[in-house]
């Protein structure tokens, strides 16, 4: 009998060791034929360095760190560090809350608890054969099979408040420069009816309540229209508006609103049944389906305007985004209402360096300015700051 308890005990660690060896799901691409990439021992210890140093603000040292785990270069949470080191002292308490709440749903994500694990499972189950990619085409909202980690991290850092416990024992220097967080994890989810957009401003109305909302626009609006459904939690921040959604909004329809409208109520959600309220998330997951468009491919031929960039050394996926910044300096229909849905395309575009060349090189003429300037109003930090500088660029004399 000790021999076979031995033995038994030898077998579990074996498997605990090759699990802890494997990459988090949610942080690596699928290989070849469904198996994930295996850690070794150092990758683990980068891998815990980096959310540490994370959660102590040394996101340079979180990023080099990460630079060390094959798996984790090209994830979104390279580029939220890369956005951040970026900004530099420049980013403001939007910027540090946004990325805080990212934050925290990466250290969610990795915590061995059965509630965690129940969480995942419950809204997986309910949003079982959900459609789409898990990288959302837009970075303002998510539907579909993008909205499934949205909708496990909302449950457990905000339904289940442990927001509050990452922002107190685990990041209170994020905490501090996201303007400290004491209502965050209070703030219960809601939906919201997307109206207008004025400048940086979006104007969403409470499905509930009917109540007009003041907030910061990220990209929410772009690719829906006034009038869709969106579902999240707003949180304050420092400044003009002082409201943001603490995470791209998931879009639900009408039906799944409805249902949602009853947990939405002033403390209903603590009363309600976790796997209901799991339930209900499963449902707002696969209700956004319609938003979620097919892969795009290159099978066509490209437009003559994009075989000219070709001609000219670009690569079709530089050419591309250089002409949609073309499309963005020129196009006559530019106006105060239509630029955040220019800014958004225009600035994902620019983040090529080639195409930012580019740019400077043919759309700094004196006739590009005000383009540039109604991009800028309606941009936020990094794209905000390549659009006047764009702009400042067809006043020099002696233009790049």
């Amino acid at each position: 009998m000790p021999k076979s308890k031995s033995r038994s005990r030898k077998r579990r660690a074996q498997r605990r060791s090759t699990q802890s060896r494997r990459a988090p799901d949610h942080l690596v691409e699928e290989c070849a034929g469904g198996a994930h990439p295996m850690y070794t021992e150092q990758h683990l210890q980068l891998f815990g360095e980096a959310m540490a140093a994370e959660q102590h603000g040394d996101l340079k040292h979180a990023l080099a760190c990460l630079w060390g785990v094959p798996w984790l270069g090209g994830t979104e949470w390279e580029a939220q560090l890369i956005d951040m080191l970026e900004l530099g002292e420049e980013a403001e308490s939007w910027h540090w809350a946004r990325f805080t709440i990212a934050a925290a749903g990466r250290w969610i994500e990795t915590l061995p608890l059965p509630l965690v694990a129940r969480v995942q499972r419950e809204i997986a189950e309910a949003a079982e054969g959900v459609a789409g990619s898990i990288h959302p085409e837009y970075s303002g909202w998510v539907a579909g099979r993008s909205a499934l980690r949205s909708a496990v991290n909302g449950c457990l850092l905000f339904d289940e408040l442990m927001l509050e416990v990452f922002l107190v024992q685990y990041a209170p220097g994020l905490a501090k420069f996201g303007g400290g967080g004491r209502s965050w994890a209070e703030t219960p989810g809601r939906v919201y009816q997307l109206c207008r957009v004025e400048g940086t401003e979006l104007f969403v109305r409470d499905h509930v309540t009917g109540e007009e909302k003041s907030l910061r626009h990220l990209s929410e609006a772009v690719g829906l229209s006034p009038g869709d459904l969106v579902y999240g939690h707003l949180i304050e921040v420092a400044g003009d508006p002082g409201l943001i959604f603490a995470a791209p909004p998931i879009v639900v329809d009408e039906v799944v609103a409805r249902k949602l409208a009853g947990s939405s109520i002033e403390d209903a959600y603590l009363l309600e049944p976790l796997e209901d309220r799991c339930a209900r998330l499963g449902a707002a997951v696969r209700s956004g389906e319609q938003y979620c468009q097919p892969p795009v491919t290159s099978e066509h031929e490209p437009a003559p305007r994009i075989r000219e960039f070709m001609d000219d050394g670009l690569s079709r996926e530089e050419a591309e985004q250089l002409g949609i910044v073309e499309m963005a300096t020129l196009s006559p229909d530019i106006t105060e209402s239509s630029a955040p849905v220019f800014a958004y395309h225009a600035g994902a575009a620019l983040r090529d360096p080639r195409v930012r060349r580019e740019a400077a090189d043919r759309y700094t003429e004196p006739e590009h300015e005000r383009a540039w300037q109604l991009l800028a109003a309606a941009a936020d930090g990094r794209d905000r700051t390549q659009f006047l500088a764009l702009a400042e660029a067809c006043r020099d004399e002696n233009p790049r």
